[in-house]
């Protein structure tokens, strides 16, 4: 399973799309999608819960604002799947078409980059996995070897498009 995490806040205009995109799986791992809400003063929630009565979801909601950041943190403590990934209420997935699912690995690394297919960045993103994977094979995750990487690669400074083991 794979816990899709989607922070929100006065999204109204946008969290249709966003969440009408979140496939049911992604490479045949189930998708929970998990909405945080930062104190919407619009109709995101009635949305949400709208859209996703059929699906698998949860929706936290917060009687404050306190930011994506901590949004995250809270939707992340109430996940249980080993993989989680984010995406923002303005944004959407990509259908996958089977030439990228052949090159994204059978079984998850730590992290797992799916947003290859725009041209100028799908060599270093292929060059930035194989790396990770490496790291993994060998025993070696310790965080700052996992992060090194990461901070090497300066096109790669967000966390949307990604996959990662919790």
């Amino acid at each position: 399973m794979i816990d899709c995490i989607v922070t929100t806040y006065n999204s109204k205009d946008t969290i249709k799309n966003c969440l009408k995109s979140i496939p049911d799986f992604i490479l045949n791992n189930p998708i929970n999608i998990v909405i945080s809400d930062d104190c919407s003063e619009d109709d995101t929630v009635s949305i949400s819960r709208d859209i996703l009565k059929d699906r698998r979801s949860i929706i936290l909601t917060s009687e404050i604002n306190v930011g994506v950041g901590l949004n995250r943190r809270r939707a992340i403590e109430q996940t249980k799947s080993n993989y989680i990934m984010f995406l923002d209420s303005d944004d959407y997935i990509e259908a996958i078409d089977s030439q990228d699912v052949e090159c994204v690995p059978n079984s998850f690394a730590d992290i797992t980059i799916l947003s290859r297919d725009i041209p100028s960045r799908r060599e270093k993103q292929l060059s930035f996995e194989n790396e990770l994977q490496e790291i993994s094979k060998n025993g070696d995750s310790q965080i700052e070897s996992l992060l090194k990487p990461i901070m090497d690669q300066s096109i790669i400074l967000e966390c949307w498009g990604m996959i990662f083991q919790r």
